[in-house]
């Protein structure tokens, strides 16, 4: 795979994961959870949900932000468009 196809799915990925931070971030409760939220299983799911979500959301650019960082990186070098594998 050429380079810049590499920097496109690393960059879409770093966006995943930060959306699913965000998302989990979102989630918590903000005086405590009560008792329903404490379960383990409910605490699972969310964050296969909120990991899940991040993913798809930086695979389709929800933010933009691989978009960016891809930009970034290849400005400065770092992508030269060549395949090196």
């Amino acid at each position: 795979m050429p380079e810049a196809g590499r920097l496109r799915e690393a960059c879409q990925a770093i966006e995943g994961l930060f959306l699913a931070q965000l998302l989990s971030e979102l989630d918590r409760p903000v005086f405590g959870g009560g008792l329903l939220d404490s379960s383990v299983t409910r605490q699972v799911f969310r964050a296969q949900r909120n990991s899940a979500l991040g993913a798809e959301l930086g695979r389709r650019g929800a933010l933009g932000l691989a978009k960016l960082l891809g930009a970034e990186l290849g400005r400065e070098g770092i992508v030269r468009g060549g395949d090196s594998g």
